[in-house]
């Protein structure tokens, strides 16, 4: 579902040998949405844990897409850590932060079951995707250019 967004940052990542993050393990998507529960109180939406399935988040140029490190190895990129930061305000803790840029934050909105690109730091909604694959093409784009 998403091979098509993982190659073409594979081709922009390709010229400084570097490629996109491997698939997660299930144990730790397992682990994740537990911890997701256990911390945040939210549950992970399937969609995001099928993009785990076949990419691990990523941090390219401008642009990161959260994922698994409960293990401290690519920091800044695990959800569940990147969610209790920004859950500090109590506005924020509608939403699942799964991604941002230095200017928006790409985040499910528990409140009405939508995937949106919110301003940052405003927080003011910038645009409401048709789903969490849009998403992912959104910041994949401002990943590559």
């Amino acid at each position: 579902m998403f091979e098509k967004l993982r190659r073409r940052l594979a081709m922009d990542m390709a010229p400084f040998s570097k490629k996109p993050p491997a698939a997660a393990a299930d144990a730790q998507i397992s682990e994740l949405a537990a911890r997701g529960e256990a911390e945040l109180g939210i549950v992970l939406p399937e969609p995001y844990m099928e993009f785990l399935r076949e990419m691990n988040g990523f941090a390219w140029n401008d642009a990161i897409m959260y994922g698994c490190d409960a293990d401290g190895e690519r920091p800044g990129v695990d959800l569940v850590e990147q969610n209790k930061s920004w859950h500090d305000n109590e506005w924020n803790k509608r939403y699942l932060f799964l991604g941002e840029s230095s200017i928006s934050w790409y985040v499910f909105d528990s409140a009405d079951g939508r995937y949106k690109l919110l301003d940052l730091p405003s927080g003011a909604d910038m645009e409401i995707f048709d789903g969490f694959h849009d998403l992912v093409a959104a910041l994949v784009a401002v990943a590559v250019g």
